[in-house]
């Protein structure tokens, strides 16, 4: 039986085309439809020595925390809904351990804006305002467990069905006690209150580009 180990995906040589407070984000080397999440290397060699990738701490711990709520909703069937990015598994990199996930566009094919970049350039009208409330109540619904929602963390993707609103990080409980995970209700309340902050944000940010563009 063949038990060869998977080629290293090399990423070194490429410039992310997204970047995060924590990860970097890569077009995937061989596929156009997906990206690969790394640890920045700030991330990565911080204390890089005494852990271990995919362990419940350490510098990788933000990587295995999303791996374990993707398997969760695979294992509930929730892992096709509309507002949750595809998750296609772990891998390894020349820049350590990724994972793969499905790439979200926007019309013109490119990467889809995130609702903060969309809201600075143009506004948060009615639509995207409903949009927001409907992937609000779809994650409260589904009982979603998310570190944080804000603007910069969901993005409006477009297909041959149209647009919708992904949230594309933050996916799982960061809690030391994972009380979003063990209760519903902890979840559903906390969710509201991320909602409720990003939707006070993104409502702070119109009207600064209201009145910049006013003066």
């Amino acid at each position: 039986m063949n038990h060869s180990t998977p080629p290293l995906l090399e990423l070194g040589h490429l410039r992310p085309i997204a970047a995060g407070s924590y990860r970097d984000i890569y077009q995937h080397p061989h596929d156009e439809n997906l990206l690969v999440k790394v640890l920045t290397e700030k991330a990565r060699s911080r204390r890089e020595a005494w852990y271990k990738a995919w362990r419940s701490s350490g510098p990788y711990k933000t990587l295995s925390r999303e791996v374990a709520e993707y398997k969760s909703l695979r294992r509930k069937n929730l892992h096709e809904l509309s507002f949750i990015q595809k998750f296609y598994g772990k891998a390894e990199t020349d820049l350590g351990m990724g994972i793969v996930v499905e790439k979200l566009c926007d019309r013109a094919g490119g990467l889809a804006p995130t609702v903060k970049q969309i809201v600075q350039k143009n506004g948060l009208n009615d639509e995207l305002r409903r949009m927001l409330h409907e992937l609000r109540d779809g994650v409260i619904e589904n009982n979603i467990v998310f570190t944080d929602i804000k603007g910069s963390n969901i993005v409006l993707a477009h297909d041959r069905h149209g647009g919708r609103l992904v949230v594309i990080d933050g996916l799982g409980d960061r809690l030391w006690l994972p009380v979003n995970t063990m209760s519903a209700k902890v979840n559903q309340f906390n969710r509201w209150r991320h909602f409720e902050r990003a939707m006070a944000a993104l409502e702070e940010l119109n009207r600064d580009r209201v009145s910049s563009a006013a003066d």
